[in-house]
């Protein structure tokens, strides 16, 4: 081979390995761009935000999310307990749990959420504060998933205007209003 050729053939070899190494530093460019636009639990990038950086969503009472009405938050805005906007209905406490499984509903981005559950006494006093924001409970008792000392079940008046809570036989009636926590 003649030394012209064999130094054309070394120069094609060489613009092929700078084009090879050229093109893997844009896709690792890239690849870093996409991980740093989606993290897991962060909300997409803003122009401008440096590649790793998360950016974190913060949520506040009365906010629809998660299938219902954000009735609590915590101090930092990230996690907080989810009321469902309508009641899931009237029953005994034994039947109160097949009544929020039926309830299992879908969000607007179209997640099926399956953690419904009851307040307990304390989170549905919580809920009973905010009734207003979250709105569509009747002048009634609602269950807690709290147990007394007698094996009765705590529920709370939504219709008075202190809330009292007092403490029922689970073979009575009252409401059921499911809640979740993010």
């Amino acid at each position: 081979m003649s030394r012209n050729k064999r130094s054309d053939l070394t120069k094609s070899s060489y613009r092929l390995v700078v084009l090879f190494i050229l093109i893997s530093i844009n896709i690792n460019i890239l690849s870093a761009q996409i991980v740093g636009v989606v993290k897991k639990g962060g909300a997409p990038k803003e122009k401008g935000t440096p590649i790793g950086t998360t950016i974190t969503t913060t949520h506040s009472i009365g906010e629809s999310y998660g299938g219902g009405i954000i009735f609590y938050v915590t101090p930092n805005g990230q996690h907080g307990l989810i009321a469902e906007t309508q009641d899931q209905g009237k029953c005994s406490f034994y039947d109160a749990q097949d009544y929020i499984s039926t309830s299992s509903k879908h969000s607007k981005e179209g997640q099926k959420f399956t953690d419904w559950r009851l307040p307990t006494k304390n989170e549905l006093n919580l809920l009973f504060l905010k009734k207003d924001l979250v709105g569509g409970f009747g002048y009634n008792y609602y269950w807690s998933s709290t147990e007394d000392d007698y094996n009765n079940e705590w529920s709370q008046n939504f219709g008075d205007g202190d809330g009292r809570q007092a403490s029922y036989s689970p073979a009575n009636t009252s409401y059921v209003r499911a809640i979740r926590a993010f």
